[in-house]
């Protein structure tokens, strides 16, 4: 895997929270998740493994997942904000 094209520091560098870690505000988050769901969409992914933190994971899929649970996740499906947990 080649990594190159990423610059140094590619994450999200805001507002930092009182352990000194920048915290994505949530419309950024969701943004994030709106464009990797179309990215799959384009690109016609159907069947992938997608290994992410659980914030990712509930912006895309609306669900806050437990440590390494398995969920399963449709793009063709609109990318919802934190609906509780509930499934869509």
């Amino acid at each position: 895997m080649d990594f190159d094209h990423l610059v140094e520091r590619w994450w999200h560098n805001g507002e930092k929270d009182h352990r000194g870690f920048s915290v994505e505000p949530e419309e950024v988050l969701m943004e994030r998740a709106n464009n990797f769901a179309n990215h799959l969409k384009r690109e016609n992914i159907h069947s992938t493994a997608i290994v992410s933190h659980g914030n990712f994971i509930r912006a895309l899929t609306g669900i806050k997942p437990n440590n390494c649970e398995i969920i399963e996740f449709d793009p063709r499906y609109s990318v919802m904000a934190d609906n509780g947990g509930q499934r869509f």
